[in-house]
């Protein structure tokens, strides 16, 4: 058998110490990357935290939803849910679901909690969206999408001025669709649209 698909002990778990680190000279500079100052500043800061999970929470199901819809109906999205399937084979629940945790917390630490303050909402959804790309016309796509969701968890925190909601929505949308993909039949189910609007 060859490496495991996913190997958080390389690559994310690099991830997350240089998320520990940038977070680090981040504070020593006077910065918190948990929290910042809410475009909602007159909402009480307890209920701005609910607000920010709340919506974090709206945006995960909708994500996980509209991904299922994609991989079904889509030709990059069936071909892309091919791809990741392949990588995602054979891995166990347990660690897809550490490294959900672990992305979604460092990703969201860093593009939300440090990048967005400096260079804004709009420029850090981009460089989120890039840093899914890849080569192709299918990661091109997959950029394009992941920088609408980036852009998404974006807007809660610039709304909230809470990472909370977005750290929870990357880590659930993370989570569903690593394990749908994993699970996913060779080609997935191709339904009617009646049917599919019907079906659930």
């Amino acid at each position: 058998m060859g490496k495991p698909a996913l190997d958080p002990k390389r690559t994310y778990v690099a991830a997350a110490f240089l998320a520990v680190v940038a977070s680090l000279v981040w504070i020593a500079l006077g910065h918190n990357p948990l929290i910042t100052e809410p475009a909602l500043g007159l909402i009480p800061g307890p209920a701005l935290v609910a607000l920010s999970v709340a919506l974090g929470i709206v945006v995960a199901a909708i994500s996980v939803r509209l991904t299922r819809r994609l991989a079904e109906h889509v030709d990059w999205a069936r071909e892309l849910a091919r791809s990741l399937r392949t990588r995602l084979s054979g891995t166990s629940t347990a660690e897809l679901l550490r490294t959900a945790v672990l992305v979604g917390v460092t990703e969201e630490i860093f593009f939300r909690g440090i990048l967005q303050p400096v260079v804004g909402m709009w420029v850090a959804a981009f460089a989120f969206g890039l840093v899914h790309a890849g080569p192709g016309r299918t990661r091109v796509f997959y950029a394009a999408w992941a920088a609408l969701t980036g852009l998404s968890f974006g807007a809660i925190f610039w709304l909230t001025g809470s990472i909370a909601g977005p750290i929870l929505a990357h880590v659930v949308i993370n989570a569903a669709n690593a394990l749908y993909l994993r699970d996913l039949a060779a080609e997935p189910r191709r339904r009617r649209a009646l049917g599919g609007l019907l079906s659930r």
